[in-house]
């Protein structure tokens, strides 16, 4: 999985589109590509929590590891809070 910050190579405007590339090598040859699993999300969050959290890694949230930091979450970081 590779994982960058669109932010860092272009400002985040409706304008913004996603093109994946296929190279045909040789190029007598029928390209064949596959793209699976592209998540495009926004971790911005409200500026004031990032102010008051900058240290925060938004993705280490993920308790139960499915990719998505939502509610599901909350049930496996109590858990783990409880440990002993």
């Amino acid at each position: 999985m590779r994982k960058f910050r669109v932010n860092d190579y272009v400002s985040l405007t409706s304008q913004v589109q996603v093109r994946f590339s296929v190279k045909d090598n040789p190029v007598n040859s029928s390209p064949k590509a596959g793209v699976d699993a592209v998540r495009l999300y926004d971790i911005s969050g409200p500026a004031g929590y990032a102010a008051a959290y900058p240290a925060c890694i938004y993705p280490l949230a993920d308790c139960n590891g499915d990719g998505n930091v939502n509610v599901f979450d909350i049930d496996p970081f109590v858990g783990l809070l409880t440990q002993r």
